[in-house]
C-alpha cells in the first residue's frame, strides 16, 4: 500500500453475477487515485485502497452507483 492510502470497504446491492463484480472492478480501476479494488460477490461488497486525497469514500460509492443496477454505501472504520 502507498504511503497515506487509505482502505475503504464498501456494500454493494445490485449484483447478480459474476459479471457484475468485472464491471465494478473494472469503474472502480479507471477511478483516479485508486491503488487496487476487489469485489466479493457473495459478501456483496468491495475492498478498495485509494488516495484520499484524490478519491473520497464517497465518491467511490459514487461511481459505483453511477453503474446502472447498483447501489454501493461507503462504510465507516
Amino acid at each position: 500500500m502507498s504511503a497515506g492510502a487509505l482502505h475503504t470497504e464498501l456494500r454493494i446491492e445490485g449484483m447478480t453475477c459474476e459479471s457484475c463484480v468485472s464491471h465494478v472492478v473494472s469503474a472502480l480501476t479507471k477511478t483516479p487515485g485508486v491503488v487496487k479494488a476487489s469485489v466479493s460477490f457473495n459478501e456483496s461488497a468491495a475492498s478498495v485502497t485509494h488516495d484520499p486525497q484524490l478519491v473520497s469514500p464517497q465518491a467511490l460509492a459514487d461511481v459505483v452507483t453511477a453503474i446502472d443496477g447498483y447501489d454501493a454505501v461507503a462504510l465507516s472504520p
